[in-house]
């Protein structure tokens, strides 16, 4: 399954990130899979663990928390247009991020 985030709004505006399998950290550190460059991103803001069917975001303690649709979480599975804002930078959810079991 093909999971993307697509960049909505910030620097990168139209990137597209496929998510691997396995964890990405998303945060203003090098060594970060996902770099942003804004003081409201923490150094490790966010992980997101794609395990080929479910996507995970789990937020990392951060000062300013992470949003999914509109609202702060501490963990969210992703599904197809969700809508995740990381300081200033607001990513959508791109694919099947969920399965639906039967």
């Amino acid at each position: 399954m093909d999971v993307r985030l697509v960049v909505q709004s910030g620097a990168r505006k139209g990137q597209e990130i496929v998510l691997p399998k396995g964890k990405i950290t998303i945060g203003r550190r090098k060594g970060c899979q996902v770099r942003i460059a804004d003081a409201r991103v923490s150094r490790e803001h966010c992980t997101i663990t794609f395990d080929g069917s479910t996507a995970v975001l789990d937020d990392l303690g951060s000062a300013n928390g992470t949003q999914v649709n509109g609202q702060r979480v501490e963990q969210a599975a992703l599904k197809n247009g969700d809508q995740v804002l990381i300081g200033g930078t607001v990513f959508a959810v791109v694919g099947r991020a969920t399965e639906v079991p039967d």
